[in-house]
């Protein structure tokens, strides 16, 4: 099952790209908040089955690596990220991401090796793609009770088009502190966290913090749901951009059905079928970097341990 899986989402994934064309190249900054949006919403596309069906964090399968393919299809109200005349489009954001986590005592090591595409259907000229990690450390110590703590380097390649351009190359350096609270049937979750994002080019250079919360529960045995809002507030501190300050508002909600609901709750190889809704709101003190940004459609995903 796990490779008939495996098999049709790399199909999927294989089939959506070659259809985009290079484009011209976006600029850098708008490149960067397009692809912390994109990622922000893959990340929340993750929801927990257990719950539903009787199976807590200790019944779950645990496995050092997960495979997660996806391939969304949505409708996004403003391509560019613009503050007037917005393009709307619809796109697919094919992704491929490999996880790696090994608990040590009252630490907890991941590491993430990932890949995106943003490919739309009119506007090629906004096609942009991804490649991205993660390396970090979490400190679960049981007398911190829901408080886990952690730190993580991540470097993010973007580019214009299908892998064709280079852009921009992002280190993000994140300190912060996550917890999970289980509230009768409803799993409350939050993270604070603080980044500095060296780059390539000194316009994408920024000081950031994010507050985020996350509600999710179980609809039925199949189905999962999530809201989640995040606020992030950005420094910039380099290029055309210095003294630039944003405050960025993303809130994503959506369902998840399981198509093999027992797997999918013990952390197992299951695929399932996601319809999101996401609202970004972006205000700042330059000039022309005020927009919103609907994007709402389904997606595929396969997910599998090993």
């Amino acid at each position: 099952m796990a490779n008939a899986c495996v098999r049709l989402s790399v199909a999927a994934l294989v089939a959506v790209i070659p259809v985009a064309a290079a484009g011209q190249d976006l600029p850098a900054d708008t490149a960067a908040d397009r692809a912390d949006a994109r990622l922000s919403r893959l990340e929340q596309q993750d929801r927990d089955f257990g719950p539903a069906l009787g199976f807590d964090a200790a019944a779950k399968v645990k496995l050092p690596f997960s495979l997660r393919l996806s391939v969304p299809f949505t409708y996004n109200s403003n391509v560019g990220n613009l503050e007037k005349d917005a393009k709307h489009d619809f796109h697919a954001t094919p992704s491929a991401r490999l996880d790696y986590s090994r608990p040590t005592g009252d630490f907890v090591f991941f590491a993430r090796a990932a890949a995106d595409g943003d490919i739309y259907i009119d506007h090629d000229d906004s096609n942009a793609s991804t490649f991205s990690g993660r390396l970090g450390i979490r400190w679960e110590k049981p007398g911190l009770g829901p408080l886990k703590p952690y730190f993580h380097y991540s470097p993010t390649i973007i580019y214009s088009g299908v892998f064709s351009n280079r852009l921009v190359t992002l280190h993000n350096f994140t300190v912060g502190v996550g917890g999970r609270i289980p509230i009768n049937k409803v799993a409350f979750a939050f993270d604070l966290q603080g980044t500095r994002r060296e780059a390539t080019l000194p316009g994408s250079e920024q000081n950031r913090v994010r507050l985020g919360f996350t509600f999710s529960g179980s609809v039925t045995k199949m189905i999962a749901w999530s809201i989640d809002q995040g606020a992030s507030r950005r420094q910039y501190t380099g290029g055309a951009n210095d003294g630039r300050h944003d405050t960025n508002l993303l809130t994503v909600a959506g369902l998840s059905a399981a198509l093999n609901p027992k797997a999918a709750a013990r952390g197992g190889a299951a695929i399932f079928i996601d319809v999101n809704v996401s609202f970004e709101r972006n205000f700042s003190n330059r000039d022309g970097k005020d927009y919103a940004v609907w994007d709402i459609g389904p997606a595929l995903t396969l997910k599998t341990p090993f």
